[in-house]
């Protein structure tokens, strides 16, 4: 009896520093997390059917005068690093948005879809749903497929492209003029496989996108050049960013996935209306997806530094998204 009750004390001191050493380290990878499934490439994204995801997505966009901007005078001007974008997504953006709109986001798998270079995907539906405003009759608009609003950020960052980019593409929905649906959590034709997940365009049968690649490892990396039949100089690279518990909409999950996305598109000449040559810059766009196991995306930050042209272009902004699931349906 006195053996029974010396085990059953050291027993709940082992149970209670384990704890304890839990609660002092929140990166600690062996801690429990309310009994939540491991992640796996398998059970990251559930890819049935019909699955659907539900965010509310937050539009802001902020100001950017042209005399902040910075200009370089040499060649491959360098990007932040990945840490230092991380560590910035992490806080607001200062000052006042100069627009800023709450809609409803939602990416669905729809049956199947064949690309023009011939690859049998599922069909990515993605749509916002608009609140109806003084000036707006609000309700649901579908969306254009990611690639083809990838293509139009990147001509609007790069004039030498935009040439080649601008007549494949067709008229931008009008009812979304003020509002910049996510990329990184845009899609086409989306492929679950063994390795990862991916999406396909239309100009071959290779990946034209990657959403996790390889391994869910903190650290992990992986990149894709994007465009590559007219340009070398633009890339997505990733990055498995952390892994934890993460409260979204008042629900908490365990042992999400933080991937960290960065989209480089190369550097460009910047000229004021006088065709002075101002220098170089490197625009990007850069943001994270958390994904939970069995559940898949749950929550979504994306910021995109729109280059400045002088001459006719939009004025330079930054473009702030913020995407919260509140609701995912299983078709199967």
């Amino acid at each position: 009896m006195i053996i029974s009750r010396i085990s059953t004390i050291l027993l709940c001191s082992l149970l209670l520093l384990s704890m304890a050493a839990c609660n002092d380290d929140d990166d600690c990878p062996t801690c429990p997390s309310d009994l939540a499934t491991a992640p796996t490439m398998a059970n990251i994204w559930p890819h049935a059917d019909g699955n659907s995801w539900t965010f509310d997505m937050t539009h802001r966009e902020y100001p950017v005068d042209h005399s902040a901007v910075a200009f370089t005078d040499t060649t491959n001007p360098s990007l932040p690093s990945m840490a230092a974008l991380h560590a910035e997504l992490q806080m607001p953006l200062p000052g006042t948005p100069d627009f800023s709109e709450d809609v409803i986001f939602r990416f669905a798998l729809n049956g199947d879809v064949v690309t023009h270079s011939g690859v049998t995907a599922q069909r990515v539906v993605e749509t916002i749903f608009l609140p109806e405003t003084a000036t707006t009759t609000g309700g649901s608009v579908p969306l254009e497929k990611a690639p083809d609003r990838l293509l139009r950020l990147i001509a609007q960052n790069r004039p030498d492209l935009a040439s080649a980019i601008l007549p494949q593409l067709d008229s931008y929905p009008k009812d979304l003029d003020l509002v910049a649906p996510p990329l990184f959590l845009g899609g086409y034709a989306f492929a679950a496989e063994d390795s990862g997940y991916f999406s396909y365009g239309d100009v071959d049968a290779n990946h034209s996108w990657i959403y996790l690649d390889s391994s869910l490892a903190v650290g992990a990396e992986f990149s894709i050049q994007l465009l590559s039949s007219l340009t070398s100089d633009i890339w997505l690279y990733g990055q498995i960013w952390s892994r934890g518990d993460l409260t979204v909409g008042g629900k908490q999950f365990g042992n999400v996935v933080e991937c960290m996305y960065l989209i480089d598109m190369g550097e460009r000449d910047v000229i004021d209306e006088e065709g002075n040559y101002l220098g170089t810059i490197h625009p990007y766009t850069y943001g994270t997806i958390h994904f939970a196991p069995e559940v898949g995306p749950i929550r979504g930050l994306e910021r995109r530094r729109l280059a400045p042209d002088l001459v006719g272009g939009p004025d330079p902004s930054i473009i702030d998204l913020e995407l919260n699931l509140t609701g995912m349906a299983s078709g199967q």
